[in-house]
């Protein structure tokens, strides 16, 4: 029996994916920082105009929202797939080890 190998390297992909997920808050305060300014110009600037450009703005600020909502989804899938992949390879190496150490003990 050959040794199983590692099929990804757990703790690079975590690292990653605590990469998205800050990523991801960031992007979602940039989303806040726009709605305030948004409310802000709502009280400042009146017109045809400030309209066209709050419904730009509060466009773009559900376009920021939705991406870091899909950010954080892709990170807990990728979280996920990887934990099951990391589990899978334990057991794997654990059913060969346990099959050396019967072999070990077939030849003693």
């Amino acid at each position: 029996m050959v040794r199983p190998r590692r099929r990804i390297n757990y703790s690079h992909v975590m690292n990653q994916v605590r990469k998205i997920r800050q990523l991801s808050s960031d992007l979602s305060n940039e989303s806040r920082d726009l709605n305030n300014i948004i409310n802000d110009i709502v009280y400042i600037w009146k017109g045809e105009a400030s309209r066209e450009f709050i419904g730009q703005g509060e466009m773009l600020e559900g376009d920021i929202k939705s991406t870091s909502k899909k950010m954080s989804d892709i990170a807990t899938r990728i979280s996920d797939v990887a934990y099951d992949i990391k589990r899978e390879d334990d057991r794997r190496l654990d059913a060969y080890y346990d099959w050396l150490e019967r072999q070990s003990d077939y030849y003693d």
